[in-house]
């Protein structure tokens, strides 16, 4: 039952954060694009953490979709890497103004910081990736099989996809 719940939160937090790195990407462009000189080492810092969330998005919904409805050991990867991304784009709207007026200084050490974590974060799910693979190679074929065409009838293939 616990997994059950884990992996239905896990859903209905994974739309929200495909839905806020969205948004985050489109402030990180906006705000950049104000910016009509050569970008400072903070600026290029708040570029590196827009790529590093767009490239950690799809492998974390594609993780999601392969442990819905299991008790999994990487499980509390995905929470843990969905936790942080929702904090890296609450920093990013905080930081980044919407429309130009103004801009906030960027705080340097929790850019850093939260660069840090993302590449931790990117880590882990790749560790996370390679433990499921390893996993489903000692499995039969046939339940690896019915497995994936239960997710993708499951609807989490348009998950993975929106990204």
């Amino acid at each position: 039952m616990n997994s059950l719940l884990v992996g239905t939160w896990s859903l209905i937090s994974s739309e929200e954060v495909l839905s806020r790195a969205r948004k985050m990407t489109q402030r990180i462009q906006g705000f950049l694009e104000q910016n009509t000189e050569e970008l400072s080492p903070e600026e290029l810092s708040l570029l590196g953490l827009q790529k590093r969330v767009e490239s950690l998005v799809p492998s974390l919904n594609f993780l999601l979709a392969q442990t819905l409805g299991l008790d999994s050991c990487v499980q509390q990867v995905v929470q843990n890497t969905q936790d942080l991304l929702i904090d890296v784009c609450s920093f990013v709207e905080r930081s980044c103004p919407e429309k130009s007026g103004g801009a906030n200084s960027l705080d340097s050490e929790l850019l850093d910081h939260y660069l840090h974590e993302l590449e931790f974060g990117c880590l882990s799910v790749t560790m996370a990736m390679n433990v499921l693979h390893a996993a489903s190679a000692e499995e039969p074929q046939d339940l690896v099989s019915s497995r994936c065409a239960k997710t993708r009838r499951s609807g989490l293939a348009y998950l993975w996809s929106a990204c």
